[in-house]
């Protein structure tokens, strides 16, 4: 870690980076960095499912430009420069028009933490060290709370359920996300809460209740229920500059989600 100075992702939140303006280059490459996905995951467009690697980035020519204050040509330019320097890969799937960006070498800009790495690479790096002990001692508690937790009973299956289902939320939330360049960003929000509350229960949410559902159609009668008639396609990586207010701790960690 001697060549990095450690910097939040909240610094992208911050209202000089937020402020609008023409990008310089060397923005430009840094915005590609911050935005690029640091776990594999898959995002919904139309009807299909895209995967998207840790390290890349699913977005338009046509939004990178609005967000950075350039033309589609400019852009264009930038990111085969980039090519040539091995800095980054790009294709552009018939299936989604959508350009997907694979920075090369990632892990250099984004290390992975001592939580992230293998056990195996963990145990090896405590090898031999006067911690040693100290790390048996800490495997020797795991155990016994392992064995006192089995003996206390299962796990709450309730609990299990409700984990799995935020999970699903969140899953259902990254399928939003395309959408919010096609549709107002409050929009897409109500909706969201609408659709993924939950039953008393907690195992179900409301959309999952529904015997039929496509989420296209579904957000175009929200939208002209609302009289929002949908805004021209931007691109999907959500970026907002304004000071809301949040009813709960939920509501900012799924707003935090969005600017990721």
């Amino acid at each position: 870690m001697d060549y990095y100075i450690p910097i939040s992702r909240r610094l992208f939140e911050h209202h000089l980076w937020c402020e609008e303006r023409i990008f310089s280059r060397f923005e430009a490459w840094l915005d590609i960095l911050q935005s690029a996905r640091f776990e594999d995951t898959k995002q919904l467009i139309g009807n299909r499912l895209i995967e998207v690697k840790r390290g890349q980035m699913l977005v338009s020519l046509r939004y990178l430009a609005a967000r950075w204050q350039w033309s589609t040509k400019k852009v264009g330019s930038f990111l085969e420069l980039l090519i040539q320097d091995g800095m980054i890969a790009k294709e552009t799937p018939k299936e989604t028009g959508q350009t997907v960006i694979t920075i090369c070498n990632y892990d250099k800009y984004n290390a992975l933490t001592p939580k992230e790495e293998t056990p195996r690479k963990q145990e090896g790096n405590t090898l031999e060290t006067p911690w040693k002990q100290q790390g048996n001692k800490i495997k020797k508690d795991k155990k016994e709370k392992k064995v006192e937790e089995s003996t206390a009973g299962a796990v709450d299956k309730k609990t299990a359920a409700t984990a799995a289902t935020l999970e699903r939320k969140n899953t259902f939330y990254q399928s939003l996300v395309p959408y919010v360049g096609s549709y107002p960003k409050e929009m897409i929000r109500a909706f969201f809460n609408y659709w993924s509350e939950q039953n008393k229960s907690g195992t179900r949410m409301r959309y999952e209740l529904e015997k039929t559902w496509e989420l296209p159609k579904r957000l175009a009668t929200w939208a002209a229920r609302e009289r929002m008639p949908a805004k021209p396609a931007a691109g999907m990586v959500l970026t907002d500059n304004s000071t809301e207010k949040y009813n709960t701790p939920e509501e900012r960690k799924w707003e935090e989600r969005w600017r990721q």
